[in-house]
């Protein structure tokens, strides 16, 4: 017998953590929010100043600046050595870094609420809570980009693939950074555009069509810069090169719009701030309107100008104005946007890595180009010529369209004795090729077809049971019998009425 249990999400201090820092933002940002709603003016995005400012004022980042610098180097370097830092639950960081009695109230190891949250984390002082945010903090950062170090064999197999593909004569006696550092940039490591969040480098994926080689390497939409500074002259690097998209023109324009208002430094209008966050629903004896905090919408405004405000950059940047990040992934595979990428340990390719991506043990995008390679490409299996199932002629040319292939689930010969019989099929040569053999050949044996057609015969068949039964005796098979119908007595009243 098979039990299944319900087993619990895990919430992880990640979560927790960025629950309390939102609603610490919150409370300085809507204040904030009401004091330009009250100017006519609607803060959807904050210009440098304001984002400074607002996320200086946070009480969980100003908690995290009160420690001292080794505490806080200690908290980030505890989270980013360990592999796992983001999936740890409260109490699991708690003893990661020794603090005794904090743990979450939820079976899960979560909270019930920001206010619970709040009371868990900070159970063993002000100290130990403004550790656990720091961890938290620098959890999520590792999160974002996670590499996994594949090992010096794959990274061997690796350079040696590149120096193949590159055409290039890999040196003897020299160590392996300096074999890597020797090769083209864009073949070494992922470029990615931080502002529209795409991986610029050519890569193998399983959306190609299946067979076909992917030998492509380079990077797309992406243009070359030459630095002009005096430390770093004639260095290059690689930037992205799309357009600018109507969200960024938008949020470009609001921090304008921002930046020249200076809402900040108007006159708060303390009546016009009591009555837009207050209750104007109805009166207080209505329940219905006494539920909703801010009416007319404001409530789903404030909350998604919030969320806009909290996760935006403090500058809007179009893509291009800053070169792109770029990793090393030579003998590594990299998460990035909740995809993993990696090189082919054959020929080099960049692959976005899935689970089947695999030749052994080694990562493989199975599309390696074998003349590439050095090998003989797989030639595709020859396509199996038309045979006619009376006479044995063979369609070689396969110019004639008049060649007729029909199911046949009765036949046993050859190739279909071991096909389901859904699947079995025969073919027809033009000569042979008769109208009533579609039909025949789902009620009648290949063999008593074959005869018909040798004495250029048409036989009796049909699907009804009448027919089928008198097809059978005629052609010497038994037929399956057939129960008989009862027929249905009369009704008394009609009997009755007959006999009057």
């Amino acid at each position: 017998m098979l039990l299944l249990f319900a087993v619990h999400q895990k919430i992880p201090l990640v979560s927790v953590a960025s629950d309390l820092w939102a609603v610490a933002f919150r409370a300085n940002f809507v204040v904030f929010w009401a004091h330009c709603m009250s100017n006519n003016l609607r803060a959807s995005r904050l210009d440098a100043v304001q984002h400074r400012a607002i996320h200086g004022l946070n009480a969980c980042t100003k908690l995290t600046l009160e420690l001292s610098e080794d505490h806080q180097l200690q908290a980030q370097r505890s989270a980013l050595r360990h592999v796992s830092a983001g999936i740890l639950t409260i109490e699991e960081v708690a003893q990661h870094l020794g603090i005794e009695g904090v743990k979450g109230t939820s079976s899960n190891g979560g909270t019930k609420g920001t206010m619970d949250a709040l009371q868990a984390i900070s159970a063993a002082g002000a100290e130990s809570t403004a550790r656990l945010l720091a961890f938290a903090r620098a959890a999520w950062v590792s999160e974002e980009v996670l590499i996994v170090e594949l090992g010096e064999k794959t990274k061997e197999l690796q350079i040696n693939a590149l120096f193949k593909r590159l055409g290039k004569v890999r040196p003897l006696n020299v160590h392996l950074l300096a074999d890597v550092d020797s090769l083209p940039i864009h073949s070494t490591h992922l470029h990615a555009c931080i502002e529209c969040k795409r991986v610029a480098n050519a890569f193998a994926a399983d959306e190609a069509k299946t067979g076909q080689t992917f030998n492509e390497m380079g990077v797309s939409s992406s243009m070359l810069c030459t630095d002009c500074t005096v430390d770093k002259a004639g260095q290059t690097h690689i930037r992205c090169a799309k357009r600018s998209s109507a969200a960024l023109r938008t949020a470009v324009t609001f921090e304008e719009q921002m930046e020249s208002r200076q809402v900040e430094s108007d006159e708060v209008n303390t009546s016009k701030v009591r009555s837009l966050l207050s209750n104007r629903g109805g009166s207080s004896s209505d329940a219905a309107s006494s539920s909703h905090c801010l009416d007319s919408g404001v409530a789903a405004r404030v909350r998604r100008d919030a969320k806009n405000a909290l996760e935006q950059r403090s500058i809007a940047l179009a893509c291009g104005e800053q070169p792109m990040l770029n990793i090393s992934i030579v003998g590594r595979a990299i998460r990035i946007w909740n995809d993993w990428y990696a090189l082919c340990s054959w020929c080099g390719a960049m692959v976005r890595v899935m689970p089947h991506n695999r030749y052994g043990v080694e990562i493989c995008c199975l599309k390696c180009d074998a003349e590439m390679l050095g090998m003989e490409a797989k030639k595709a299996p020859e396509r199996t010529a038309n045979v006619c199932r009376y006479c044995g002629k063979v369609d070689n040319e396969r110019t004639s369209s008049r060649w007729k292939v029909i199911k046949a689930p009765l036949d046993i010969c050859a190739e279909n004795k071991s096909t389901p019989a859904p699947l079995r099929t025969v073919v027809y040569c033009p000569a042979h090729w008769k109208t009533w053999l579609t039909a025949a050949h789902r009620v009648l044996q290949t063999r008593v077809i074959l005869s018909h057609i040798a004495h250029n015969a048409k036989p009796i068949f049909s699907t009804d049971g009448a027919s089928k039964r008198r097809t059978a005796d005629e052609l010497g098979f038994d037929a399956a019998p057939h129960a008989r119908k009862k027929r249905r007595s009369k009704r008394k009243g009609d009997k009755s009425g007959e006999s009057e």
